[in-house]
């Protein structure tokens, strides 16, 4: 049995979270009035901004969580918590500074907009990391739990009647990461830190996560980067046809996220064991978890895409074909899934970084050559994306090949 009942559970919650999310969006672009439907998508992208300050502590810390004893890894989730407080009061403290000199003037974002938008993220690096603490534990029926329970309060906190509804999904957006913060150390005495620092741990942190955190800002980065060619030099009506590949892409990678973090500690725990038979147990394991999911989804996808389509979104009708174009390059991003599990293992963040780099180099070659020549469009930046994608991980995977003994047992 390649995962178990709890495994599962966890998956189908994840993806119904991801649902309940999907229609609070829908939601707010109902009830909110362009301008405030704005100050909505500004927050959001400030809470993603946010997210960068730990400096890829949460990244290191479950990494050594993950492999740590019992007390060991208490000692990591204190040093890790503290850290974040000491961060996010340091981000809060500027902002606080900046306003009281009159120099929090940001285009088109209002003041309340950035308080909101820092709080929320502040929250969610505390959520995702006690969110990393139940995976290592394996409390995944708890994890599933508190998630959905989250995302449902949120939900109807938005749906609430309300005379100011910007206020109001304000607060829907802001109690979701709270929520899970105070349910799992409500229910998870493990996620209750203590106010603890070490320097030298927190170095170890940094040292061990910062490549993956840099490999996680470089993506984004060459998301953002994908969108402001089309949208700079095709125009937004352009931007919406593509929206469609952005949809498909992120619902695409929404099991496979999950099986990485379900394989992730059981990975990490037989490579600091150095229980070579184990390791490559559950790397076979995970290939062929991701091999199945692969095969089913690009089944659905030929079988349905169009039907869907025509009869669900007739707006996008003829567009199939962009979907087609990114889907082999989608398929290798999430077969490097394997790769990037075995990396993690082994503390091989700078190859992680590697493939996050040498794909946004050869995606932004291929931008700027399609706009000089003035041949830039939906269908040559989909196909340069995939073909990025299979370059950088052809190349990473060649190299693991070959120096495969300096990186494993």
């Amino acid at each position: 049995m390649l995962i178990s009942n709890s495994a599962a559970l966890y998956m189908v919650a994840n993806l119904t979270t991801s649902a309940f999310v999907f229609f609070r969006n829908i939601f707010f672009m109902h009830s909110l009035g362009h301008s405030d439907l704005g100050q909505i998508a500004m927050i959001q992208t400030i809470v993603v901004a946010v997210g960068f300050i730990q400096l890829g502590i949460i990244n290191g810390g479950y990494r050594l969580y993950a492999g740590a004893d019992s007390s060991s890894s208490a000692h990591v989730n204190n040093t890790v918590m503290t850290s974040l407080i000491v961060l996010s009061l340091l981000l809060l403290t500027v902002i606080a500074l900046l306003q009281f000199f009159d120099e929090l003037e940001f285009a088109n974002v209002q003041a309340q907009s950035l308080w909101i938008g820092c709080i929320i993220g502040v929250a969610t690096l505390g959520s995702n990391w006690v969110n990393n603490i139940f995976i290592a534990h394996e409390k995944l029926s708890q994890l599933s739990f508190v998630n959905l329970s989250a995302a449902m309060a949120s939900f109807l906190i938005a749906l609430t009647p309300a005379v100011d509804k910007l206020q109001l999904i304000m607060l829907a957006l802001l109690f979701q990461p709270i929520c899970i913060l105070v349910l799992s150390m409500a229910v998870n005495a493990q996620t209750r830190p203590r106010i603890y620092i070490e320097g030298k741990l927190t170095r170890e942190l940094i040292k061990v996560g910062f490549g993956s955190y840099c490999a996680m800002i470089v993506t984004m980065g060459n998301l953002q980067l994908e969108r402001w060619f089309i949208i700079v030099n095709l125009g937004s009506e352009d931007m919406g046809r593509y929206y469609l590949t952005v949809v498909y892409s992120t619902v695409f990678t929404l099991i496979p996220i999950s099986l990485l973090n379900l394989f992730f500690p059981k990975m990490v725990k037989a490579f600091d064991r150095k229980d070579k038979q184990a390791f490559n147990k559950y790397t076979r394991d995970h290939l062929l978890a991701i091999s199945i999911y692969l095969g089913l989804v690009c089944l659905l996808t030929l079988a349905f895409l169009p039907w869907m389509l025509e009869n669900i979104l007739p707006s996008y009708l003829g567009q199939q074909h962009l979907i087609y174009y990114i889907l082999p390059g989608l398929i290798v991003f999430v077969m490097f899934d394997n790769v990037v599990l075995i990396l993690q293992s082994a503390k091989k963040m700078v190859n992680i970084l590697s493939f996050a780099v040498i794909a946004l180099v050869l995606n932004f070659i291929a931008l700027t050559y399609g706009v000089k020549n003035e041949i830039l469009s939906l269908e040559f930046i989909a196909l340069f994306k995939t073909l990025s994608i299979i370059i950088s991980a052809s190349l990473i995977v060649a190299h693991l090949y070959v120096f495969r003994k300096d990186i494993l047992f």
